[in-house]
């Protein structure tokens, strides 16, 4: 077991001087342990330098398109749910309630897609 996969008991510092935050791992059975596991194999790898990089979703098809193509994380923007769902730039008008349904509706997409999907 990797010592990235347990969570440090304080922030150390990576090779670039930048500081890593400590992570508690979250339980398998949640939405956020995929991303918990891209963030620790993405620190292990040789790339763990650069960014993750994270595609901005408006709507389920969006993100079942990004997931399909390799996007290793999402992301889902007010300014984007407000545009796709009501048509009005983000000003306040969308509220919890919906983007919690669209925040459902993106991970019932992508759920059970992996990069390895891709084409």
């Amino acid at each position: 077991v990797s010592s990235l996969s347990t969570p440090p008991s304080s922030s150390s510092s990576s090779t670039d001087g930048s500081t890593i935050m400590p992570m508690p791992r979250p339980p398998p059975q949640s939405a956020s342990h995929a991303l918990y596991s891209t963030i620790l194999q993405h620190r292990s790898s040789a790339q763990s330098s650069s960014a993750i990089p994270l595609a901005g979703v408006h709507d389920a098809l969006s993100a079942k398109i990004f997931a399909h193509h390799g996007a290793p994380a999402l992301f889902l923007s007010g300014f984007g749910v407000s545009a796709s769902l009501l048509g009005i730039p983000d000003a306040g008008m969308t509220n919890l309630v919906e983007m919690e349904m669209m925040t459902r509706n993106v991970y019932s997409a992508v759920r059970g897609l992996s990069s390895s999907t891709t084409t």
